[in-house]
């Protein structure tokens, strides 16, 4: 196995433990959870994880200096998100929304810092083998 691939191997374990272990990495409070969306992301391992992905890297490019207007797009863009998600009807709809925001939540190009480390739905759902 090459190096690069050990590397990424340990970046994508070391992404799934702290999430597995941070408390307030969570977008949905399972005890509150109302449409199917939610009750599908509280009642699956690998939706929670995706959730909790997707939360994490939220944060991250919030907190990053990409400019106001993309900080004002980057909300607009999850509150729609949020919406669409909880039209969800069947667990393949919300499989396949966190999979198309998963892909672009970290598009935003960063002014000054350093870039949030984001992988796609791919490589999350990979790093569960």
């Amino acid at each position: 196995m090459s190096g690069i691939k050990i590397i990424q191997k340990n970046r994508l374990f070391c992404i799934v433990v702290i999430l597995f272990f941070s408390k307030n990495s969570y977008s949905i409070n399972c005890d509150k959870a109302i449409t199917f969306s939610e009750k599908s992301i509280c009642g699956d391992d690998v939706l929670m994880l995706l959730d909790k992905t997707m939360n994490l890297y939220y944060k991250s490019m919030l907190g990053s200096n990409i400019g106001l207007g993309a900080h004002e797009k980057l909300k607009s863009t999850q509150r729609q998100w949020l919406l669409e998600r909880n039209r969800c009807v069947n667990k393949e709809c919300v499989f396949d929304l966190y999979k198309s925001r998963l892909g672009n939540i970290c598009d935003y190009p960063v002014i000054t810092g350093v870039h949030p480390v984001c992988d796609d739905y791919d490589a999350v759902i990979k790093s569960l083998k």
